[in-house]
């Protein structure tokens, strides 16, 4: 198995600073690939201005140092949890989805969140090259994301 994608998005509303958003992103990042991210201003249904940022890498050392940065930052109950709700938080196409507190990433510490507002980061994970089938792989995933140190059992 094998991480072939690496995401991260996030949204800065109206009332939040853009910049600060970025930080939270720039906590996973090398300072080279700052650059790298993407953002597009929309309007929200009430007039207000949403701007969203999104930075994506399919670089094998890029997608390592994110991962590294997550797990070194990742608290032991949290990487339970993603253990524990693991099968939630894949996509049929073998994406894992994590949402990542703003605050918590202000304040240089990784923590889980179930809240809309928040950092995702998504992960997409192939077995062999091909697109892993999550249902009939499970076992094995759980023994990579352990070896790599996300979860915990």
């Amino acid at each position: 198995m094998e991480i072939r994608l690496v995401e991260i998005n996030a949204n800065s509303n109206a009332t939040e600073s853009v910049t600060k958003v970025k930080d939270c992103i720039f906590f996973f990042l090398p300072p080279e690939e700052y650059n790298r991210i993407e953002t597009e201003k929309l309007t929200g249904g009430y007039g207000n201005i949403i701007t969203t940022l999104k930075y994506s890498s399919r670089d094998p050392a890029l997608i390592n140092h994110i991962l590294k940065q997550l797990i070194s930052h990742l608290v032991p109950s949290d990487k339970y949890e993603i253990g524990e709700t693991l099968e939630n938080r894949l996509s049929s196409k073998g994406v894992l989805f994590l949402r990542i507190s703003k605050r918590s990433l202000s304040q240089n510490k990784i923590i889980l969140t179930k809240q809309s507002d928040s950092i995702r980061v998504q992960f997409r994970i192939s077995n062999n090259h091909h697109k892993l089938d999550p249902l009939k792989n499970i076992h094995e995933l759980k023994d990579f994301l352990s070896g790599l140190g996300l979860i915990e059992r």
